[in-house]
């Protein structure tokens, strides 16, 4: 995020707080966490569908930069590929 967008990020994050968890909307599984210099953050969310990566997207657009990485658990990631080999 841009310095300048501060006080327009604000205003769209309290929007996305009440967004959170309805049908078309990521629901949020950690607080938000920020990071200083350069201004950063993350959130995990529980995701069903794209629409929903899609919607909070375009709620954030273009004044944040958004990457979505999935978080695999180790255990079954383990169990899994022990099954294939």
């Amino acid at each position: 995020m841009k310095p300048e967008n501060l006080d327009k990020v604000i205003q769209l994050f309290g929007e996305m707080v009440k967004l959170r968890g309805t049908k078309d909307y990521p629901k949020e599984v950690s607080p938000t966490y920020g990071i200083e210099s350069p201004l950063q953050g993350f959130t995990i969310y529980e995701v069903e569908n794209q629409k929903q990566i899609d919607n909070h997207f375009i709620h954030y657009h273009p004044y944040l930069k958004l990457t979505w990485k999935p978080l695999i658990v180790a255990t079954d990631f383990v169990s899994t590929y022990i099954k294939k080999i």
